[in-house]
């Protein structure tokens, strides 16, 4: 593995949220031909690639990037970066979780399978993730660096939608067109996760009938619409058991149940531990 030159991060000591959390950030001037291989993040990741060339090698794939190019590295997924041999790559980063956040990458389309984006203005974007650099290396207030921080992290997340949210799959919504209505569906349990929503009433915000949308659901991701939202539930519930401070009966009612006593059952069920004793 070559060595990396002008590599620098700074941890956050971010309270979090739930809806927005920040972990890291930081920047890297690649050597000639740089390769970080087999790389697990720990939370994701987006970086910018603000000036050079190089790749990333994630799922069996291999993706080439530019000047203004970004990638989303998934959480637990391992991940190469490589540097060009003539025109090595110059980047900064982001560690990030957050239900908010959650359902931004998945307007942008982002995941493990889509990684690769693109920003209109990536110099703003160094910008916004160099004075957060500074601030948090500078300043011991942890209340105006996490406030700080909230809105570094807003603003980066706005510009990735301002670029990248017009951008249209013509080729999924044209040969599966099942997937347009399930892919509503799961936006709008995201977006009522706190709520007792009911099967009618996803079918009615997608404008299907309920019997053919259970039918198109089971389809696309092998779940139905109840298993599926439980799943997503849990999975928004162990994150924020992780990475915030709140209790359980808080996370509970964050994530569309109104008793601790259900919301345990349900996560043991799920994960076979209680919700304490995991975190």
């Amino acid at each position: 593995m070559k060595r990396m030159s002008y590599c620098f991060f700074q941890p956050l000591r971010l309270v979090g949220n739930g809806d927005v959390n920040l972990y890291e950030v930081g920047y890297q001037h690649c050597d000639p031909d740089y390769i970080l291989t087999d790389y697990l993040p720990p939370h994701h990741v987006i970086h910018f690639v603000v000036y050079g060339h190089g790749y990333m090698r994630t799922g069996g794939k291999t993706y080439e990037l530019g000047p203004g190019d970004g990638m989303f590295s998934t959480k637990h997924v391992p991940v190469d970066y490589i540097a060009s041999e003539t025109d090595p790559m110059y980047y900064v980063w982001m560690h990030f979780s957050g239900v908010k956040l959650e359902k931004y990458l998945h307007e942008l389309c982002l995941s493990k399978r889509s990684p690769i984006f693109h920003v209109d203005d990536v110099d703003f974007c160094e910008r916004q993730i160099m004075s957060l650099y500074q601030m948090a290396a500078k300043c011991d207030d942890l209340i105006c660096v996490e406030a700080y921080g909230l809105g570094v992290c807003y603003s980066l997340f706005s510009e990735l939608l301002r670029s990248n949210r017009s951008v249209k799959q013509p080729t999924d919504e044209a040969n599966r067109p099942q997937a347009v209505y399930v892919e509503r569906a799961i936006r709008y349990m995201n977006d009522h996760l706190q709520e007792d929503v009911r099967m009618t009433e996803i079918a009615s915000a997608v404008a299907l009938n309920s019997n053919y949308l259970c039918s198109l659901f089971r389809a696309e991701t092998g779940l139905s619409i109840q298993g599926y939202m439980i799943r997503l539930r849990m999975q928004t519930a162990r994150s924020l058991l992780i990475d915030t401070e709140n209790s359980v009966a808080d996370v509970a009612r964050m994530v569309g149940y109104k008793n601790s006593a259900s919301f345990c059952k349900a996560f043991k069920k799920t994960y076979h531990t209680t919700p304490g004793a995991y975190r």
